[in-house]
């Protein structure tokens, strides 16, 4: 299996963690709110399970990003970092991450992004407009993938929907 993974040379920031186990098979690019304790050497609980619904969607591999590149195990203190998205997790960025791994399918998993996060995902899926997902959240933001089954299906995010429901102009941006 071939573990590698981009961080900032403080490792504050996580840009990109890859796993691919076969190189025959898509890779899934997946994005979380914000990257923990996985690196290039070891997994966490999130992309234990984000490698499982990757590969159960028939892929052989996962390219985990993030909403936000600031390390932390708490939600509370990457809301609370000076610069939770990171310098070289731009949209931009991203595109180019996908590019390099070749990646075909596109999960949005960020969970309930609040604050100044959530027009990031926005941003997201409206670049990205084949994302997926595996259901949304009453809010209508896509589910976090730790405490879902496996037999979860992927479905189109319909990157409008939480905008229409909560009545805030789509053009918003972070």
């Amino acid at each position: 299996m071939k573990n590698d993974a981009y961080l900032s040379n403080d490792r504050q920031f996580r840009y990109w963690l890859v796993r691919i186990w076969d190189d025959s098979l898509p890779i899934m690019a997946n994005w979380g709110s914000n990257p923990s304790t996985a690196d290039e050497k070891e997994n966490d609980p999130t992309i234990r399970k984000d490698m499982g619904f990757s590969e159960r969607n028939g892929c052989g591999g996962l390219l985990k990003m993030n909403v936000g590149a600031f390390r932390a195990t708490k939600p509370k203190d990457w809301y609370k970092a000076v610069d939770p998205f990171g310098p070289e997790n731009s949209i931009q960025d991203m595109h180019t991450y996908c590019e390099m791994f070749n990646a075909k399918i596109f999960l949005a998993a960020w969970g309930r992004c609040i604050g100044r996060f959530a027009p990031r995902g926005d941003l997201i899926a409206k670049e990205f407009p084949d994302m997926m997902c595996l259901g949304r959240t009453a809010d209508g933001t896509p589910r976090h993938t730790l405490m879902l089954p496996y037999i979860t299906p992927m479905e189109p995010l319909d990157r409008n929907y939480a905008l229409r429901k909560l009545g805030k102009p789509h053009d918003r941006t972070p």
